[in-house]
């Protein structure tokens, strides 16, 4: 929300891919890092893809979410519309032509103990907005915030 000013999570639009009774995980889709190049293979290797600031935990753990329309072994679906992969083979998918529709790749991610995002939601630290491939692969990466406000009649 607009009253979360500093920090990691200012101005960030996540997108939980798991809430458990165990707590909540999810991927910062509003930080991008920059672009890296795949180098997975000698014919692709103009190919780039944007990484992410997934979040603030386990920095050295790499996330692609993705439209559903791609899943391999370990491929977690995530609603209807998205998936996550970590196996590494999905970047050579992609470079191969061979993977997801959209994707974007996430270093990190957002972590809550159980009952913690639900305290914060109850404090309004958060506001809920439905996701879709729009919003979470927008092309306007610095709108996205506000894009994500607006859908819930919230203003910066």
């Amino acid at each position: 929300s607009p009253g979360i000013a500093d920090g990691d999570f200012a101005g960030t639009a996540i997108l939980i891919v798991a809430h458990t009774g165990d707590g909540a995980l999810g991927l910062v889709v509003n930080r991008p890092l920059g672009d890296a190049p795949h180098g997975l293979l000698p014919s692709k290797r103009g190919l780039r893809t944007r990484v992410f600031f997934g979040g603030p935990v386990e920095l050295d753990r790499e996330f692609v979410l993705h439209t559903s329309d791609y899943a391999t072994e370990g491929t977690v679906r995530v609603g209807a519309d998205f998936a996550v992969s970590s196996d590494p083979g999905i970047l050579e998918d992609i470079a191969k032509g061979k993977g997801p529709r959209r994707s974007l790749l996430a270093v990190g991610y957002a972590g809550w103990d159980s009952g913690q995002v639900e305290e914060e939601l109850m404090r309004h630290d958060w506001i809920v907005v439905d996701a879709d491939e729009t919003l979470v692969f927008a092309n306007d990466i610095e709108g996205l915030w506000g894009h994500a406000l607006a859908r819930q009649g919230e203003s910066l």
